[in-house]
């Protein structure tokens, strides 16, 4: 993505601002360790200049985050962060749904046909109910290995279900158990089988996701070089201007 000068400014000065607030800091106490004047800070803070590159990675260090960071509206770590914690909140959301509706269907029966059957077993569907839904949101958004706990929840509280509303009609419906022990043993097997390719697998997206991060961190970098250098013309080519007329001011008033 290219930036723009003023834009590169209000970037940065927007994240030097919320990165020393997140650590606490005034900018007397930042300019210290840096070695530079407050002034210097509050006009970065400010977006009416910029510093360097090394003194930028003076203060990424003190704030305790990646140049990047600094150089980015919104950093990909905190991206990652905030869809995590949103992924997280909609699955819990939507497994406590299901004991909601368990509630109130145990409410509504309670109260139109008490005691016409066992009412406490809704909350024994909504077990297995619960697992599926959560499953179903661990496949799409969360890590793999966790579908073992979830589908051995889900094989147990399909057959304490079936059991429990059984018990009276088939008494040896217990021998439902080892279905699912055997079941169980099934999914351990199929996991650890699994388990060493997901490991392989996640390395190798971990080095590639490194590899990008590194080669994005040195694209940012030649950026910030590129930008400094081109500040550092203007002012060289402002100054020689100044030069020039000053010298044909001279020569003028000695004529």
């Amino acid at each position: 993505m290219n930036y723009k000068i003023p834009d590169i400014k209000s970037v940065v000065a927007t994240n030097l601002v919320r990165f020393r607030k997140i650590n606490k800091l005034t900018q007397l106490q930042v300019a210290e360790k840096i070695n530079y004047s407050d002034k210097a800070l509050s006009k970065w803070e400010r977006g009416e200049s910029l510093p360097d590159v090394c003194v930028l990675k003076q203060i990424a260090d003190i704030y305790k985050v990646e140049l990047d960071d600094i150089l980015h509206e919104e950093t990909p770590r905190e991206k990652l962060q905030d869809l995590s914690r949103n992924k997280v909140f909609i699955s819990i959301l939507s497994v406590m749904l299901v004991w909601l509706v368990a509630m109130i269907t145990y409410v509504i029966f309670e109260m139109v046909s008490p005691g016409v059957f066992e009412t406490w077993l809704i909350f024994i569907y909504a077990f297995p109910v619960s697992t599926i839904v959560a499953l179903v949101f661990n496949n799409l958004w969360g890590n793999r290995i966790y579908n073992m706990v979830i589908v051995s929840a889900l094989d147990w509280g399909i057959s304490l279900s079936f059991v429990l509303t059984m018990r009276n009609i088939a008494p040896t419906s217990w021998y439902l158990y080892f279905v699912s022990a055997i079941f169980e043993l099934m999914v351990i097997i199929w996991y650890l089988l699994d388990l060493s390719a997901y490991t392989e697998s996640k390395r190798k997206k971990h080095k590639l996701a490194k590899e990008a991060k590194a080669k994005h961190k040195e694209e940012m970098l030649k950026k910030a070089v590129a930008l400094q250098a081109k500040k550092k013309l203007s002012r060289t080519s402002k100054a020689n201007d100044a030069t020039i007329k000053n010298t044909e001011k001279e020569i003028s008033t000695k004529k």
